[in-house]
């Protein structure tokens, strides 16, 4: 193409290249604007990375995230039931407890760091305690197996047969597979009640699509 004043060529000089330079302003503007990720995002972020290091089993690299999550987000009740999970699998229970507390101290209808906190408990000799506490598990989840076996165990030992036998029936009617140990005199300890067969919490639906894994805790 020829300028029709001078018979030169034109060159698509500064008006060409002025456009693409407006472009690229408007890109790096628009760059600019994308919001940056709120202390909540960013935990979310550490607390699903925290969960998919633990479900592969790289339990030191899950704490560094969960405690990194909790950097962002001291209230991260998941987090901190998270680490609770591995405390109790090293055998560090007053750690555990702690958490477990904790958790259950932001968010009290926390069905998993109840049921922990109820092994624990039950093993540290604290019947009543546990009592409660698997009771409370039963109100948020009617359909909890563990609950109801540990319940009826704590219960039939301490001598309250009728509504022990009543909490494992409903366990067994639930899950036809559990194994029920006979019934012993009432003045039997307590027996030593399992670990919790789930484990780690999974976010809110709220929160970024994340993995609802469940490490061995005994991730909770």
């Amino acid at each position: 193409m020829f300028d029709d004043s001078q018979g030169r060529p034109r060159t698509l000089g500064s008006r060409s290249r002025g456009g693409w330079l407006l472009v690229a302003l408007v890109a790096v503007a628009i760059a600019g604007c994308a919001p940056a990720k709120t202390p909540a995002d960013l935990a979310v972020d550490e607390l699903n990375a925290g969960l998919a290091a633990h479900t592969a089993g790289n339990v030191d690299e899950a704490v560094t995230h969960y405690r990194a999550c909790l950097k962002q987000d001291s209230q991260n009740q998941y987090c901190i039931y998270n680490l609770g999970v591995i405390a109790q699998a090293k055998g560090s229970l007053a750690e555990a407890e702690n958490g477990y507390r904790l958790a259950i101290l932001i968010d009290p209808a926390f069905p998993s760091a109840l049921f922990n906190l109820a092994i624990i408990r039950a093993n540290a000799g604290s019947t009543a305690e546990a009592i409660d506490l698997y009771r409370r598990v039963i109100q948020l989840k009617p359909q909890d197996v563990g609950s109801h076996l540990n319940l009826g165990l704590l219960l039939r030992a301490q001598g309250d047969v009728a509504a022990g036998e009543a909490e494992l029936a409903t366990a067994k009617s639930l899950d036809p597979k559990v194994q029920i140990p006979p019934y012993t005199a009432p003045a039997t300890p307590a027996p030593q009640v399992t670990a919790a067969p789930g484990g780690t919490a999974a976010p809110t639906s709220g929160a970024s699509k994340a993995p609802s894994p469940s490490p061995s805790a005994s991730k909770k």
